[in-house]
């Protein structure tokens, strides 16, 4: 097993600036640490545009958040909920669609100011 491992515990020797390999981690450690600072390359701020706020003319009158519309998008969304991994939001598709109406529900709650 020991052949076969990929991480090794040193770590290797670099040459320094002046042609001498380094003798400790610690001087391997600074030596990157140089070459990463004197490859970097830091960008001017002042410059960036700054994005104002614009009304949009997007009316969501057209969207239909009925029950019956969320269960079905819920339900249709793959022929195989088993064969896919879960979203960005760690839930289920198996879930969502075994569980559409209970979601739906909670989906379509309107919040009331």
């Amino acid at each position: 097993m020991r052949s076969l491992q990929t991480v090794k515990e040193n770590v290797t020797a670099l040459m320094k600036d002046n042609g001498e390999l380094t003798s400790s981690d610690q001087e391997t450690v600074e030596v990157l640490g140089q070459y990463f600072k004197d490859v970097f390359t830091a960008e001017e701020t002042k410059d960036v545009p700054v994005e104002t706020e614009r009304e949009l003319d997007w009316e969501d009158t057209s969207v239909d958040f009925s029950v019956e519309s969320i269960i079905k998008k819920l339900q249709t969304t793959d022929k195989k909920p088993t064969d896919k991994s879960p979203g960005p939001d760690g839930i289920h598709n198996l879930l969502l669609h075994n569980c559409a109406s209970e979601v739906a529900e909670l989906l379509n709650i309107q919040v009331v100011l």
